[in-house]
């Protein structure tokens, strides 16, 4: 160690100095406290052995001001004195001082308190640099904290949320938050909204909103069809981010008049239809895995296509609601919130928001939750929107073409025939901001095409879960072994008068099925394909056999979609 002795007696110095100097430490002097001062400041030791009883300044006075000095560093002052310890020592010991020895001098014993002192100097240094590390942690928390805060507030700036129509309450666990919104109004003025949540918390969870939210904002402003958003995420996070991330997500499209909802839903809780003029709830349960787990050869973009009754409430959460725990330490549960949504009123969303936090109280939240109302009517369409679609109107009108798709047992075994053919008819505009509109139609006189004409699937066994099943075993195995069968699609586009119409016409070579028994039963669970087809087109008629559909699009149309 460097060791500086404060002493204003030479011969005490010498001593001192010739004992340390064998023991290898370097000894530096002070004749007084003056002295010991100025050496202090311009080499400043590991350990002082001072003197109490100096002339001038004393001991006390000296060690004082060397801790003043020291700052948050561990600089042990032993005093070598002969003064009484009962009486003296303790004064000196209160002015800084660490310890003493009393002369004459044992050696041994101030050997040991040196080797003492010289043991709490390390440790001391090593907390030093574990607190200046945690330090160092705490400002990159913070900034990780700023970031993520920055990202999700940013997504949430966003997000198109007009409280007469999306009503949210998002409250994070931790300052972290693994839960996301995003809401946006498409080309054609209807609403796209994103409700999802990511494994863990903190800015791995948030980077993941990066990719998330532009894919999301710049799709929807072209009018993407809901599986294109869906596939186009899970590909970005299955590339993006580790294999143990993904995102659970329910994405949902409303059309502008509000009768119209396509949902997707993969790994999140179900979503609630809520009717409350009749109190009617509808439960619609998640079909697929979370987004970023499947490669795209596996990804399944199949969607739900909903009739909707104007007024109709939809509700979606997070898992994080069921996961709230009262002061007992007992969850919300997965009961409560049908309850609670059967006894429907006209201010639910605040009703079930304040049973919420009425059942958390002091309880702890395990989870990040958040909780969303979209009421399903009408939009009406924001100022921007409505300029935007005037000077497209104006502008885009367009240019006549036709296509024709012929797609034989192969492509009827692929998951998703319909999107590819959908990317190469809307690939110019005005056709572009109909996409998602293109999509349902194709995708409603696809399913009657491969599954009631070609496959003769029965749609009765959708009656119950179990049927369901057994419905869609019966269709793979079928596809399985289908050889001698095709689809052809006939594809016109005429514009007309700043707008246009598109015919699709579909025909296959199976035997057909009986027009007449699909579509009749709006409250069926099955056959309502035709009657949402038949709410977005001018025209729907099918042969008599059921083998050869015609639809006619007319693309005026949208500001009523």
């Amino acid at each position: 160690m460097k060791i500086l002795i404060v002493d204003d007696n030479p011969s005490n110095r010498k001593i001192l100095r010739g004992a340390l100097t064998r023991q290898h430490h370097t000894v530096l002097e002070a004749a007084n406290g003056e002295a010991a001062i100025a050496s202090f400041t311009t080499e400043p030791p590991d350990l002082v052995l001072m003197d109490i009883m100096m002339p001038g300044m004393d001991g006390r006075e000296c060690a004082t001001r060397i801790k003043a000095l020291t700052g948050e560093l561990y600089t042990p002052i032993i005093y070598v004195t002969a003064l009484d310890a009962n009486t003296a020592l303790p004064t000196a010991l209160a002015a800084g001082g660490d310890d003493y020895v009393t002369k004459p001098i044992n050696f041994e014993v101030l050997n040991s308190k040196i080797a003492v002192h010289q043991r709490i100097r390390e440790l001391h240094h090593e907390l030093m640099d574990k607190n200046q590390q945690l330090t160092r942690h705490n400002l990159r928390l913070e900034r990780e904290q700023e970031l993520t805060s920055h990202f999700f507030d940013t997504a949430l700036r966003q997000s198109y949320l007009d409280p007469k129509i999306l009503r949210h309450h998002i409250s994070s666990a931790a300052i972290f938050n693994g839960d996301m919104l995003l809401a946006e109004r498409g080309p054609n003025g209807g609403m796209y909204l994103l409700v999802g949540d990511f494994t863990g918390h903190g800015l791995g969870a948030a980077i993941g909103t990066l990719p998330v939210a532009q894919l999301f904002f710049s799709m929807t402003k072209q009018g993407a069809w809901l599986g294109e958003i869906v596939r186009a995420i899970n590909n970005a996070l299955r590339a993006f981010l580790p294999r143990d991330m993904f995102l659970s997500a329910c994405l949902f499209e409303l059309s502008a008049n509000g009768k119209l909802l396509t949902i997707w839903n993969g790994g999140m809780p179900a979503s609630y239809l809520l009717n409350p003029a009749t109190g009617k709830l509808r439960t619609l349960e998640s079909q697929h895995v979370p987004l970023g787990i499947l490669s795209d050869a596996e990804f399944d973009t199949a969607t739900q296509v909903l009739e909707i009754v104007p007024g109709e409430r939809l509700y979606q959460f997070t898992d994080g609601l069921y996961e709230s725990t009262n002061s007992a330490g007992e969850m919300f549960g997965e009961t409560r919130l049908p309850t609670l949504l059967e006894n429907a009123n006209n201010n639910l969303f605040d009703t079930i928001l304040g049973d919420l936090q009425q059942y958390k109280s002091d309880g702890e939240q395990a989870d990040d939750t958040t909780f969303v109302e979209l009421i399903c009517s009408a939009i009406p369409p924001p100022d921007k929107i409505s300029e935007e679609k005037t000077d497209r109107k104006d502008s885009e009108q367009g240019m006549s073409f036709e296509l024709l798709f012929r797609l034989a047992p192969t492509q009827l075994r692929a998951m998703d025939s319909v999107s590819p053919l959908v990317e190469q008819i809307c690939a110019t505009t005005p056709l572009t901001y109909h996409r998602s509109v293109i999509h349902t139609i194709l995708a409603e006189l696809y399913s009657n095409a491969l599954e009631h004409g070609i496959l003769n699937l029965p749609s009765t066994l959708k009656s119950s879960e179990e049927g369901f099943d057994e419905y869609y075993r019966l269709r793979n195995r079928r596809l399985e072994n289908l050889n001698d069968a095709e689809i052809s699609i006939n594809i016109r586009f005429e514009p007309v008068a700043k707008s246009g119409l598109l015919h699709i016409g579909m025909q296959h070579t199976g035997t057909g099925f009986d027009v007449g028994s699909l579509g009749t039963i709006a409250d069926a669970p099955y056959g309502r394909g035709l009657l949402i087809i038949q709410g977005l087109c001018q025209k729907l008629e099918f042969s008599a056999d059921g083998t050869n559909a015609t639809v006619i699009y007319n693309l005026a149309n949208y500001n009523n979609l």
